[in-house]
């Protein structure tokens, strides 16, 4: 779409000046954002996470999360697991081609109505939690380094369109200090050296799940969730979940500078 009508270039650039002048912190000015453009767009849920892919199994490695709108935790949960199963493969596959520059796209654009509903990711993750459309803009950082924002809408409601995705693009290409501001997070440069079943748990933990809700969540016992993360403690150089989650947030205390091996 070349163009836009007058309103939503208004509601634009109504947004992003709202943005610059709020007086708060750098999430508060990141969810102000995505609460604005999520009306502008009239998306449910929103997620906002940067994430590093270069993971040997493929799975991205996710160091900042942000997120707004869940209708409920269960659905939240189906989400998270969905994304970080074998399930999601084929779409995360399709969402690495053309990643090179700032690229948005809908569901339909990164796989057609027919694979994508016979997909395991919809019929098992998406469905079931009254998850229907999805929208992705992805933002290179460099070396690897992404800024993902993600909308959902609905099961039910009507897909994107293209006015949606323009939008969508326009104002994520015009917050460049917002994508980069916030990536030093201390746990970045550890994240890739977890298991593929580390980083399931950790996800979960930095979610605020007990060791009894990963547990039921990932299908583990206990006693499994405690020994994953005692390594991932002794990964970070922590000793429990506080001194943890302080290494995900930009210029967060890190922890012994000899973790563990």
């Amino acid at each position: 779409m070349d163009y836009l009508p007058v309103r939503d270039v208004r509601g634009i650039v109504r947004l992003l000046g709202d943005v610059a002048i709020l007086e708060t912190d750098l999430p508060g000015k990141r969810r102000c954002l995505m609460q604005g453009l999520a009306k502008l767009i009239q998306a449910d849920t929103w997620v906002w996470l940067h994430f590093k892919d270069d993971a040997k199994d493929g799975l991205p490695v996710a160091f900042m999360f942000l997120e707004g709108g869940w209708q409920s935790e269960f659905q939240r949960m189906k989400f998270a697991e969905g994304t970080i199963s074998p399930a999601a493969e084929a779409f995360n596959s399709a969402m690495r081609e053309g990643c090179e520059a700032h690229i948005t796209r809908r569901r339909v654009d990164l796989l057609p109505d027919k694979e994508w509903f016979s997909s395991d990711l919809a019929r098992l993750h998406f469905e079931p939690a009254g998850i229907g459309e999805y929208l992705s803009s992805l933002y290179p950082l460099g070396d690897k380094v992404f800024s993902s924002i993600v909308f959902l809408r609905r099961l039910g409601q009507p897909p994107f369109s293209p006015r949606d995705v323009c939008i969508a693009h326009v104002v994520t290409e015009e917050i460049d200090w917002l994508h980069r501001q916030g990536t030093d997070v201390p746990a970045a440069e550890h994240v890739n050296e977890l298991s593929t079943r580390q980083r399931q748990v950790l996800f979960q933990l930095l979610s605020g799940d007990s060791v009894k809700e990963i547990a039921k969540k990932l299908s583990l016992s206990n006693y499994t969730v405690n020994d994953h993360l005692k390594r991932i403690y002794q990964r970070f150089g922590v000793n429990g979940r506080g001194e943890l989650l302080a290494q995900f947030l930009a210029g967060g205390q890190a922890g012994r500078s000899d973790p563990l091996a």
